[in-house]
């Protein structure tokens, strides 16, 4: 993933591929949050902030093995959760 993105900068064709992805993953975040008690006038910021959670802790856990998958994963799902408005008894 990472290489694929580091040769996107340089690559026409797989920087088209890698904005693609990124609006796809964007547009369904957004979704998710336009659903949720959080609301959808905050929506597109959140799936932006949550995009870049996901793949700044994808990457960070790569490379700290103290971070490591699981606890990434787990930092993750909690601030989704916190930026959908949900508490922890939801």
């Amino acid at each position: 993933m990472l290489e694929c993105f580091g040769v996107a900068v340089h690559d026409k064709q797989l920087r088209r591929e890698k904005k693609a992805l990124d609006r796809f993953c964007k547009a369904y975040l957004q979704e998710l949050f336009e659903k949720s008690p959080g609301g959808a006038e905050r929506a597109r910021g959140f799936a932006e902030i949550s995009y870049a959670l996901l793949i700044g802790l994808r990457t960070a856990a790569y490379f700290d093995k103290r971070l490591g998958i699981p606890r990434a994963r787990r930092l993750f799902h909690e601030e989704m959760l916190n930026l959908a408005g949900y508490t922890p008894q939801d």
